[in-house]
């Protein structure tokens, strides 16, 4: 069911025949019906997740309108998880489980994403007209954006060979450590390769490298 069946069922219910009036921000109902009648109408409509507001007249207190707010995925204060995919932790240090959620707001459904490692919400404002439209779009944002096959190997807190971030700047270091070479080297393919996806045509004066320990100096691997 739609904002306009839901509005419209619940005025049917209440034996109101209003109309919605006016775009924009607020969406009024509109004529003015009785402050009481008003005030019942809000409160059955935010029991459907409604975000919505009562105006009285000025010249008549015991009149007044009642506003619903256009749809606002900043508004919804309810997430619940739809989907989830898997996604690479930026810098190759490993990979993640991303929610995708859907909340509600006025009668209209956002999604949003969300994970442990602080990745930023990937989807857009779009909204849909029904849960189930929005559970789909979850499910399909999900599978779009699953990458299983290119999750790094299991770092090693103490092994001795990393993925190592090299740069002109002070950020360059080891990143995630790895008990083999050839751990370390797969994780750097991974990572080199979300790099160059994320800057499409461009000639890099960075990236990752196999580096391994020795005598407390991270060494890469042709300087040995």
């Amino acid at each position: 069911m739609n904002a306009n069946q839901i509005i419209a069922d619940t005025l049917r219910k209440m034996a109101l025949t209003l109309e919605m009036d006016g775009e924009g921000e607020d969406r009024s109902l509109s004529e003015a019906i009785p402050l009481p009648l008003a005030n019942e109408l809000a409160g059955r409509l935010r029991g459907h997740g409604f975000t919505v507001s009562v105006s009285t007249d000025n010249d008549d207190r015991e009149m007044a309108w009642v506003y619903v707010a256009e749809p606002s995925k900043a508004r919804v204060l309810r997430w619940e998880t739809a989907a989830t995919y898997t996604s690479q932790v930026s810098g190759g240090d490993g990979s993640c489980t991303v929610e995708v959620q859907i909340g509600q707001d006025s009668g209209a459904w956002f999604l949003r994403t969300t994970d442990d490692a602080g990745g930023s919400d990937d989807c857009d404002d779009t909204d849909y007209e029904t849960r189930e439209a929005a559970e789909s779009a979850a499910k399909a944002f999900a599978v779009k954006n699953d990458d299983p096959d290119d999750v790094p190997p299991t770092p090693d807190p103490s092994g001795e060979w990393c993925c190592h971030w090299t740069s002109a700047l002070d950020d360059a270091g080891p990143r995630a450590r790895y008990a083999t070479q050839e751990q370390a080297a797969a994780a750097v393919e991974i990572a080199n390769a979300q790099l160059q996806d994320a800057n499409p045509g461009s000639t890099l004066l960075c990236g990752f490298e196999a580096r391994q320990l020795v005598d407390g100096v991270w060494v890469a691997v042709d300087d040995e």
